[in-house]
């Protein structure tokens, strides 16, 4: 589902948006999934977002697959 709105996205001419959308890619490409859940479980509440271990699972597995589409 992310893959899918960010590939139409990155189809659009608006450069700063291509930029956009290659940043997360490369970004999440070379973080490790299990960084990600972490990060999402141990350091969103630290932004002030409690979020639930399996919503924090579910984003941080979420976040790491959408890359591996592309």
């Amino acid at each position: 589902m992310i893959s899918s709105l960010l590939g139409v996205l990155a189809a659009l001419p608006n450069r700063t948006i291509k930029w956009a959308i290659h940043g997360f890619f490369e970004l999440f490409r070379w973080i490790p999934l299990v960084v990600n859940v972490f990060f999402a479980f141990f350091g969103v509440p630290l932004l002030g977002l409690d979020l639930p271990p399996f919503v924090a699972a579910t984003v941080g597995l979420s976040l790491g697959a959408a890359q591996t589409t592309r």
